[in-house]
């Protein structure tokens, strides 16, 4: 008899306290996501230079090439800094993009659970009685 007292506290914790637990965690992930990529910090310095990396000017003098050759070596590594953070960049929105498309999935798994439940008591109850000797 207690059991049936259960199933309407179960349910209204499903659909409210439990329900908002499972969204707070889910933004967790999220959030966790967004800080293990640091994808802030990647488009703030998308465009620095790859490990800090970069020529200075050591001569006193005024060299044209030696000025050429310093422009370019940073102006290659400003680009490898580019292509290496764009290629994290859009690994974190591919790993962010699946998550949150799973986190959908559970969400519409959570909405359903209950009713998934009654259906599969009543109907292995069903079946159970159905095929009795």
């Amino acid at each position: 008899m207690k059991f049936f007292l259960l199933a309407p506290q179960y349910i209204a914790w499903h659909y409210s306290s439990g329900f908002l637990a499972l969204i707070k965690n889910i933004c967790a992930i999220i959030e966790f996501e967004f800080n293990f990529f640091s994808i802030k910090d990647l488009l703030l310095t998308l465009f620095a230079p790859f490990q800090r990396l970069k020529e200075k000017n050591r001569g006193s003098v005024i060299d044209i090439e030696n000025l050429l050759s310093i422009f370019l070596v940073n102006v290659i590594m400003r680009l490898v800094g580019l292509v290496v953070r764009t290629f994290i960049l859009i690994c974190a929105f591919i790993c962010i993009s699946i998550s949150f498309v799973l986190s959908l999935g559970i969400i519409l798994f959570w909405i359903v659970l209950p009713f998934l439940l009654l259906f599969l008591t009543i109907g292995s109850t069903m079946a159970y009685f159905k095929y009795q000797p």
